[in-house]
């Protein structure tokens, strides 16, 4: 009976990542069977956490969840000390069975409750060492609890597994510089949020209230956002490239599908580049065409390599 309720929990999780993210469930569906059910039990966490903070009109039930998923990541007991309320979520099972079984950073579990918690009470980030604390929380960590279940079967056991969670955290850092650049515009416009660094602006002489006339009065894009925008897009490009240089640490049936998802997401810098850097009044996608060319020079590049 417990087999049963297991794999129903596990098809819960496998739902939940195929309807909240194609793009997601296609670059890791090729895992041996074992490693993408472990794949969909992170998503399916992952996704209940960054839901939560959306919950406006529910913050009290918002942050006893927190408070009890903080306090089972310090523990490292998610299994025994569990709430029902917990328990009876029909993806926790499976959760906490890749937990165990692959023995996910209970760390990154942590660091991605209190990235999420973060957003729950915003605030301005003052230096970029901030702005990538922030980053490494909510994006670093889930390649970092992702890991056992991508990485190459030789690294699994090696000793330098602590290097290996750094360049997970390393990619997420970069994917998330990357949304954060192309949104620039919508996270100011929607959410009343900035999530550029302050010293930054102070460096260019300008002030956040600089940046909100621009959302509200459109006019071409001045030098001082340029250089604040390229500033931070030399940091993200210096971690896509450590990640590229370490692709060969991960699985061999998912290289392929996460050098392209890397390279498609840091192309849409060079469509906000080619847009004369305009993220305040459109958002940037790299076309169907970029997509495929992407893929197939990926494809060509890791097929050509002893990986």
């Amino acid at each position: 009976m417990m087999i049963n309720t297991l794999s129903v929990s596990y098809q819960v999780c496998s739902d939940i990542m195929k309807n909240h993210s194609k793009s997601f469930y296609q670059a890791f569906k090729n895992l041996p069977p074992d490693r993408f059910r472990g794949v969909t039990a992170i998503y399916a966490f992952c996704r209940f956490v960054d839901d939560l903070v959306d919950e406006k009109d529910e913050s009290v039930l918002v942050n006893n969840y927190l408070t009890e998923l903080k306090l089972l990541a310090e523990t490292t007991n998610f299994r025994d000390s569990a709430s029902e309320e917990l328990i009876r979520l029909p993806w926790w099972s499976a959760f906490v069975d890749t937990v165990e079984k692959y023995q996910v950073s209970t760390k990154a579990i942590m660091d991605q409750l209190l990235g999420q918690e973060s957003d729950q009470c915003f605030e301005f980030f003052e230096t970029f060492s901030d702005l990538e604390l922030y980053c490494r929380r909510v994006a670093g960590s889930v390649g970092a609890m992702l890991w056992p279940m991508l990485a190459k079967e030789s690294c699994l056991n090696d000793e330098k597994q602590a290097d290996y969670l750094e360049i997970c955290y390393q990619l997420g850092i970069a994917l998330q510089l990357t949304n954060i650049l192309r949104d620039v515009g919508e996270d100011l416009r929607q959410r009343q949020r900035i999530y550029l660094p302050k010293y930054l602006f102070i460096q260019e002489g300008v002030t956040f209230s600089d940046l909100s006339t621009l959302i509200n009065e459109p006019q071409p894009i001045p030098e001082w956002f340029k250089n604040i925008w390229c500033h931070l897009s030399l940091v993200s490009n210096k971690y896509y490239e450590l990640f590229e240089k370490n692709i060969h640490i991960f699985h061999k049936d998912c290289q392929v599908s996460l050098l392209s998802a890397a390279r498609i997401y840091h192309a849409i810098e060079e469509e906000v580049i080619s847009s004369g850097y305009d993220c305040l009044y459109q958002r940037h996608y790299t076309s169907h065409y970029k997509r495929l060319t992407i893929l197939k020079q990926v494809n060509k590049e890791l097929s050509s390599s002893i990986l």
